[in-house]
């Protein structure tokens, strides 16, 4: 949002850090999460909705399942429905962990390449991979072999610092969900219409 927004806002543009409100705390129920959204309809500009699209068949269950939140939003509280963003990496959120190779390298402090810990070797790869979550987890404990080491999810910090967005937008999910976002930016009247 932030590249975004200085790049092409029409309007001053703040962007909070951390989440304004976190949802689904008593329970991830469509019927429960969206009367929290309404309730919250004037801190809450865009409402993400994230899940991992996961195995076989998961995918169709998603896309239905987190619309069901978009849709009960917009029946509750006449929001605007492009400010309902569905966050789903392909599989699991490591795809885009994984997108940015030299990312993940600099995260791990290791001074091989990509390729001798087998990692894709660009976002479309990683999005390719049908469990990334074990993938970054093999490259984990190759580089620190049989020493402890943190499990791969710590490392999503360390590698959001220095992945590129050119390096995520090479996967098609990501390239739907900025397409989205910037849908929403227009619709709250932060980008000029196209």
């Amino acid at each position: 949002m932030e590249e975004i927004t200085l790049a092409e806002a029409t309007q001053q543009v703040t962007i909070a850090t951390t989440p304004v409100v976190q949802l689904g705390r008593n329970g991830r129920d469509v019927a429960q999460v969206a009367p929290e959204i309404c309730a919250n309809k004037d801190q809450i500009h865009i409402c993400f909705i994230h899940a991992d699209t996961g195995g076989r068949g998961s995918s169709r269950r998603l896309a239905g399942r987190s619309s069901a939140y978009c849709e009960a939003m917009q029946q509750l509280c006449a929001r605007d429905p492009s400010r309902c963003i569905i966050l789903a990496p392909r599989h699991e959120t490591e795809a885009w962990v994984l997108a940015d190779p030299n990312a993940v390298i600099a995260a791990l402090n290791y001074s091989g390449t990509a390729k001798s810990i087998d990692l894709p070797a660009n976002g479309a790869a990683a999005e390719a991979l049908t469990d990334p979550k074990a993938v970054l987890d093999a490259a984990t404990n190759k580089v620190f072999n049989r020493r402890r080491h943190p499990a791969g999810s710590q490392l999503f910090t360390a590698i959001a610092q220095t992945q590129t967005l050119v390096a995520l937008r090479q996967c098609a999910s990501f390239q739907s969900f900025e397409k989205n976002l910037r849908r929403a930016l227009t619709s709250l009247g932060c980008l000029a219409p196209a």
